[in-house]
């Protein structure tokens, strides 16, 4: 379907806005067996290989809860990165996460290590949504921080994988991309994993 950039954004707009309330009431509904499911099914799916860093992120708003997942992670020794929103229209840095030790409130809403905290380029970065699609299609806040991001980490390096997190009845028929949108290898949700193209290493570690 060839749209306008305009026509995307009105699009864009109209399914963020049901999207969110979804959201909103799934968390409301189902927030810690949501969290355990993404937790038990992530565990089972992700390429966990020592040495691999990967990217997470401390859940606002509806999100779907990332902590257990990420606590998991840590108990086998995967290095973890959080995102931190450097300014608007910046691609986000990502520091080493150590549990336990405090966070800084960042913009938006957001938590991340301090700066003594090592700077980390990921290889599989863990990316919240509003809503994803079948195919990748990921639908965001509108701030472009991970789509740039994801255009960023993967020019510079083959191989690192996108994988949206959410709760199973966020999918949708359909979301509309543009051209600077980045789309998702993977999606996994609280039920299962949703792979989205040939990219996702079945079989295969990181």
């Amino acid at each position: 379907m060839n749209l306008s950039g305009l026509d995307i954004r009105k699009q864009k707009y109209r399914l963020r806005k049901k999207s969110s309330e979804r959201r909103a009431a799934l968390h409301a509904a189902n927030s810690a067996a949501g969290s355990a499911g993404l937790a038990r099914v992530a565990m089972s799916v992700l390429p966990l290989t020592n040495g691999k860093h990967i990217a997470g992120f401390c859940s606002i708003r509806s999100e779907i809860e990332t902590t257990p997942l990420l606590t998991a992670l840590h108990e086998l020794k995967i290095r973890i990165a959080l995102p931190v929103v450097i300014a608007a229209g910046l691609p986000l840095i990502f520091r080493e996460w150590i549990a336990g030790e405090p966070l800084k409130s960042g913009l938006h809403g957001t938590r991340h290590p301090g700066s003594g905290s090592n700077k980390i380029e990921p290889d599989l970065v863990l990316v919240p949504l509003l809503a994803f699609d079948s195919q990748g299609g990921r639908l965001g806040y509108g701030a472009g921080y991970y789509d740039r991001t994801l255009h960023e980490l993967k020019k510079k390096r083959a191989g690192v994988l996108a994988v949206g997190v959410a709760y199973d009845d966020q999918q949708v028929e359909e979301v509309p991309t543009g051209a600077k949108d980045s789309r998702l290898d993977a999606v996994i949700t609280d039920r299962r994993l949703v792979v989205c193209g040939d990219s996702w290493p079945i079989g295969q570690s990181l």
